[in-house]
């Protein structure tokens, strides 16, 4: 998708197609919104799931409950056609794992974990609630040089930025879903500057000053959400920090 701010939203269901199709039916749906990959199901179950898709201003979300499947990208898939976006996984209450770059990490409830469609990956999840964000590439490649080295690695809680990052997640993802459009779009915007702060930060010594320094971002965040000139600068001069 483009960077149009966007609140469209669709939902897909198993519950209505004849079991011995619902995996096929479920790969059909998921590859429509996600990334061209060879895929599996790992769970000797009835295959019941669910996905919704919202735009969500320039940033999509695909929200996965399903049992435990894999997807493959393949050298091959590579070569099929242009498809570059970066993704950022949140396992709300899903789990899995995750392998790219030569980085392998096992994947548990509230995990945020990055990966890159430019590159082969293998991914499996299961569970009710994994929420995948498209992200196109050229929103982030510029504000993270070497971004591509770090996905499949979990993003750590003592970061800042990990977890305003996660509990504006939960809000977008909340049933009350966000509809005003300019809105949406300041909301994703923010989301980005959170994601760029939680990559590019070093670890803080005091881990109660991290806690403390989440609080108040959070906070602040909640305050001033609806303010047009809410933004990495602001939020990083209202806590004494760099955006740099």
């Amino acid at each position: 998708m483009g960077s149009t701010p966007s609140s469209s939203h669709v939902q897909y269901s198993t519950i209505d197609v004849a079991a011995s199709r619902r995996f096929e039916y479920w790969n059909d749906v998921v590859l429509s919104h996600c990334i061209p990959a060879a895929s599996k199901p790992l769970a000797g179950v009835d295959f019941d799931a669910r996905l919704e898709v919202r735009g969500l201003g320039v940033v999509d979300i695909c929200t996965l409950s399903a049992p435990l499947h894999y997807w493959e990208r393949t050298a091959r898939h590579l070569r099929s056609g242009p498809d570059d976006d970066l993704w950022l996984g949140y396992m709300q209450n899903g789990y899995g794992q995750l392998e790219q770059g030569g980085r392998r990490t096992r994947l548990a409830a509230d995990n945020l974990v990055l990966y890159d469609a430019a590159q082969t990956f293998r991914f499996s999840m299961g569970g009710d609630g994994s929420h995948l964000v498209r992200i196109p590439r050229h929103l982030l490649m510029g504000r993270v040089p070497g971004i591509e080295n770090l996905t499949a690695v979990v993003l750590d809680d003592r970061r800042p930025g990990v977890i305003p990052l996660r509990e504006m997640l939960r809000q977008a993802v909340a049933p009350s879903r966000l509809d005003n459009p300019d809105i949406c779009g300041r909301f994703s915007q923010t989301l980005l500057d959170l994601l760029v702060l939680s990559l590019e930060l070093q670890e803080l010594d005091n881990a109660g000053s991290e806690r403390d320094l989440y609080a108040r971002m959070m906070n602040y965040i909640r305050r001033h959400l609806v303010e047009p000139d809410l933004n990495i600068e602001s939020l990083a001069r209202a806590h004494h920090a760099s955006p740099n």
